[in-house]
């Protein structure tokens, strides 16, 4: 988790807000939609 979180840091700034307690392992996007390694289907409003 530590690894996802410094490439978080370093990709978005680490002044970007954190609106979890784990991060999401993201591992593809469908348009709206991101999907996490499990196929959990998860909408993006965050951009």
């Amino acid at each position: 988790m530590t690894k996802l979180l410094a490439r978080r840091d370093r990709l978005l700034g680490a002044g970007a807000p954190l609106f979890y307690q784990e991060p999401l392992n993201i591992v593809r996007g469908e348009g709206m939609w991101l999907f996490d390694a499990d196929g959990r289907r998860y909408l993006d409003l965050y951009n």
